[in-house]
């Protein structure tokens, strides 16, 4: 049996792009400066020199790299002492 795939808002990405418990990340619809409807897909990761898996994440002409380990883990896990 396989496990239900939950798709949670990425902070500071809000509206822009979710990350799964299951480490998926997507972009969602959206409309971009020029007016174009932009449809939203799952968005290909890639690994570090160290194997751990990124994705690139744009928001206002700015690019920033995350690790998809960080992002399911700021989504889905309690941080009651702010680690």
């Amino acid at each position: 049996m396989s496990e239900k795939e939950i798709w949670k808002d990425i902070k500071n990405y809000e509206g822009l792009y979710q990350i799964s418990n299951l480490g998926r990340v997507r972009s969602l619809d959206r409309v971009d400066l020029q007016g174009r409807r932009l449809k939203g897909k799952v968005i290909a990761s890639f690994p570090n020199r160290n194997g751990y898996l990124k994705v690139n994440l744009y928001w206002d002409r700015s690019i920033k790299q995350v690790f998809i380990h960080r992002l399911v883990a700021a989504a889905f896990l309690d941080n009651p002492d702010n680690l």
